[in-house]
């Protein structure tokens, strides 16, 4: 009896490891690709704000590039 009980225990136990497991990793990804994205953003502002010809008003940037991303 001990033994099924055994049998039948491992294989769950090892499931719930793998879903916590996964739950944990995959947000934590995700959120790296966000904040590497937002850090390219950032430094293309302070490019096109430093070296562009024309002075530009940074919130009308800031702007057109957020609704550009929606």
């Amino acid at each position: 009896m001990k033994t099924r009980i055994k049998k039948f225990l491992f294989p769950v136990i090892m499931m719930v490891m793998f879903g916590v497991i996964a739950a944990i990793t995959v947000p934590n990804e995700r959120y790296f690709d966000i904040a590497r994205n937002l850090d390219i953003f950032a430094t293309l502002f302070k490019e096109v704000n430093s070296f562009y010809v024309d002075s530009i008003n940074p919130n009308d940037m800031m702007r057109t590039g957020i609704d550009a991303m929606l």
